[in-house]
């Protein structure tokens, strides 16, 4: 039988491990023109550009944006920063401008 003890010691181990959690880039391909604001600023999205985002899993088991790094076809930096969309808002964004790489 579980004890109250033993809930809360299982529930710190995890608040540990999400710490510890590696981040994870994954790059995205736009599929239509559109912006995304980084930073304060309005950044331009063209077909031809590739987006990397760097997730990472905070304590309340959500998603948080770490970086947003857009790069143009030779594989040089646009723009980077954080974007003022938060993490679910950025998802449904990727979701309908892009496909994943």
């Amino acid at each position: 039988m579980l004890t109250f003890k033993d809930y809360l010691d299982s529930k710190r181990q995890m608040v540990e491990m999400l710490q510890q959690a590696p981040s994870t880039t994954i790059k995205y391909t736009p599929i239509k023109y559109g912006s995304l604001k980084l930073n304060e600023k309005v950044v331009g999205i063209k077909c031809s550009q590739t987006i990397a985002v760097t997730w990472k899993w905070n304590n309340d088991n959500e998603l948080s944006i770490i970086e947003c790094c857009i790069y143009d076809k030779n594989n040089q930096v646009v723009s980077t920063g954080i974007p003022t969309l938060d993490a679910d808002r950025m998802q449904r964004w990727l979701t309908n401008n892009t496909t994943v790489l």
